[in-house]
């Protein structure tokens, strides 16, 4: 059985980790500055960007909903085609939710459906980027240009992906990355990454220490700290920090093997054999450069994506479909707004398959895969 996902957790991260806590259970206070060096050298961050480790990706888009301080006037625009974390993130605080379109070629955001969308309500949009494959994201910089809109990044598929050499989760206002254990490089389960700039400094602070000055306190600029606004526990754990800090030195190998996994299904499918007419893939905005997080694949008609799944399956290969268009959920209905056409969101919903794709994914079985694809397409041409 080859499944679809296996967590990148070889043992070498896990004896170093066990060691360390051998000499330190309870953590000390070097680990947070130790992660956080490991992730900017490893992912590229650059100094002017402070960053924070969260339990989970959706916990760093909750931060950012929390510093926006967001009301019932305000919206937010996303893709439709997005999991529900980052709706859910905003439509919390009472903003409205309005969807936009995806580009059927990138899958990522699209910008003729994003502009008007703005209105004078309009706080922030969200790309998502999607698989590691970074949205136009010049493109809506220039939409917002000489606006108080926020750009702000969804990169939970993004670690060790960039766009026009700047690590995805880097460029807007604020971004997140995610560690849960379906991505590239995971923290021993679920956690993630908040990126922002210093203009969001004690927002974030303040978030961080349950929506009170604390930090203000503990560097001596006041005498007693106050609830001064909501804010939460959302510091990743100790363990969780140590383990990412361990496989992060490791992110290159992982992204090459899933790049070059991804380019022999790539090549196998667009040079072999005559499939064009049964499947397209994702394609890039210049600059972006991709990282093997998922390999989608987007069949002629949805029939035709049921039957592959099941053929995969029979033959103990596991693909699965992905996002399901949020506009069309009961929530989605209930907590946003469609104002344009989605169509290209629920085309490509419907027909979207992912193929297995994950580092220790080994040649045979990559062979495997491939054989099985051809053979189920070669009875449909």
């Amino acid at each position: 059985m080859i499944p679809f996902n296996k967590p990148y957790a070889p043992e070498h991260i896990s004896m170093s980790v066990a060691k360390k806590i051998l000499k330190a259970p309870l953590g000390d206070e070097t680990q947070h500055h130790l992660t956080v060096d490991t992730l900017r050298v490893n992912h590229g961050i650059l100094s002017d960007r402070q960053v924070v480790f969260t339990q989970s990706a959706t916990q760093a888009l909750e931060i950012m909903a929390l510093c926006m301080d967001l009301n019932a006037h305000d919206e937010i625009i996303m893709p439709s085609f997005t999991y529900a974390a980052t709706a859910n993130a905003f439509a919390r605080t009472g903003a409205r939710i309005v969807f936009a379109d995806i580009d059927p070629y990138t899958l990522n955001i699209s910008l003729e459906t994003v502009a008007p969308l703005i209105t004078k309500h309009t706080r922030a949009i969200i790309p998502i980027h999607y698989g590691g494959i970074s949205a136009d994201l010049d493109g809506l910089i220039k939409l917002i240009k000489g606006s108080e809109i926020r750009l702000l990044e969804d990169a939970a598929h993004g670690i060790g992906a960039n766009y026009k050499g700047k690590a995805l989760g880097t460029i807007g206002s604020m971004g997140c990355l995610s560690f849960h254990h379906t991505k590239n490089i995971t923290a021993g389960g679920s956690g993630g990454a908040l990126i922002y700039d210093s203009f969001w400094h004690e927002q974030v602070q303040a978030c961080l220490y349950q929506g009170t000055n604390r930090s203000a306190f503990l560097d001596g600029k006041v005498p007693v700290y106050h609830w001064e606004q909501l804010g939460g526990e959302f510091l990743m754990t100790y363990y969780h920090q140590l383990f990412l800090e361990k496989a992060l030195p490791d992110l290159d190998w992982v992204t090459n093997r899933r790049l070059k996994i991804s380019n022999d299904f790539f090549n196998f499918l667009t040079s072999d054999y005559n499939f064009d007419e049964h499947i397209t893939f994702q394609k890039t905005v210049e600059g972006a450069n991709g990282n093997g997080h998922i390999f989608p694949i987007i069949l002629r008609d949805e029939a035709l994506k049921r039957d592959l799944m099941t053929y995969l399956k029979a033959n103990g290969i596991h693909a699965f479909t992905h996002y399901e268009p949020l506009h069309m959920s009961r929530a989605g209905r209930k907590y946003g707004d469609t104002r344009v056409s989605l169509e290209s969101t629920e085309r490509i919903a419907s027909r979207l398959l992912r193929l297995p794709l994950y580092a220790t994914l080994t040649d045979s079985e990559v062979e495997k895969i491939l054989e099985h694809l051809k053979l189920f397409l070669k009875g449909r041409c």
